[in-house]
């Protein structure tokens, strides 16, 4: 006599999302969002010469992961990616690795994010 047991049949209680009918008004846009956020750039001057980066939420977030943890070439790249076209200008001139870090995190504070989130 076998003790092993028949595996029960596991039926799926719940649709998937394709199968249900879901009217337009119930689906969260992120299309919309995206198309709609204005937030204000920051502007920071170095070098006697203004620049502008954007906010923070308009920017991809895994590179942001990567520069709030500190990497400096990661830090790099988000500022390379802000300020586009200025970014030549900008890496031309003298800046501190501590005047790097002040200008992210004011940044950061700007775009109403904390370090680490």
């Amino acid at each position: 006599m076998s003790t092993a047991r028949k595996p029960n049949s596991t039926k799926p209680t719940a649709k998937p999302a394709a199968e249900v009918e879901i009217a337009d008004d119930e689906v969260f846009d992120l299309d919309v969002v995206e198309a709609e956020s204005t937030f204000a750039p920051f502007p920071f001057r170095l070098g006697g010469r203004v620049f502008a980066l954007p906010h923070m939420r308009k920017l991809d977030r895994k590179m942001l992961l990567a520069a709030d943890g500190g990497d400096v070439e990661a830090m790099n790249a988000a500022f390379r990616v802000g300020l586009g076209d200025d970014f030549a200008a900008f890496d031309k001139l003298p800046l501190s690795l501590n005047g790097l870090n002040e200008l992210f995190r004011r940044w950061l504070a700007h775009s109403g994010l904390a370090e680490g989130e």
